[in-house]
């Protein structure tokens, strides 16, 4: 029902739809949480599958380089706007292959700026090339045992 300005509802937002609880651990009660922080993944790559990965990324219409990340925390990044995939040049060998396959991932799920598909949750489009990335490496016989899914925080999209 509107209100006295006519306003409908269901776009009305207040302070409160948008609060977020923050809670310290020392409150929570239980078992302690399990320890999600990411570990890279370490062993013998197959020169294959990088160069299978790298022909797929070249195919896509992106150059390889092997490099320093615009975000120094990041493994490897995707430039749509300069057609770039970036893998970090100090990662181990099979850190580095499973980067390049979740790069990859990114460009064939359609999570790169200027495809249709790109305007979705940036945490759910991680989770998805993290998986693809597990899942390549597994079937390529990397050790994927210690891999774990990055924690990604996924924050809702307005409707």
């Amino acid at each position: 029902m509107p209100d006295a300005a006519n306003t409908p509802a269901s776009s009305r937002t207040t302070n409160q739809d948008h609060e977020i609880s923050r809670e310290d651990i020392e409150q929570t009660h239980g078992e302690p949480l399990p320890d999600v922080t990411p570990v890279l993944a370490r062993g013998r790559r197959s020169a294959d599958l990088w160069d299978g990965l790298a022909f797929q990324v070249d195919g896509e219409g992106y150059r390889l380089r092997r490099g320093e990340c615009a975000r120094p925390t990041a493994n490897g990044e995707t430039d749509p706007m300069t057609k770039t995939v970036t893998v970090r040049a100090d990662l181990p060998p099979a850190q580095a292959c499973k980067t390049l396959a979740h790069e990859l991932a990114h460009i064939r799920l359609g999570h790169v700026t200027g495809l249709p598909s790109s305007s979705g949750c940036r945490g759910v489009a991680e989770v998805e090339a993290e998986s693809v990335a597990y899942m390549v490496s597994a079937e390529a016989g990397l050790d994927t045992s210690l891999l774990r899914l990055r924690p990604v925080v996924v924050t809702a999209t307005p409707a």
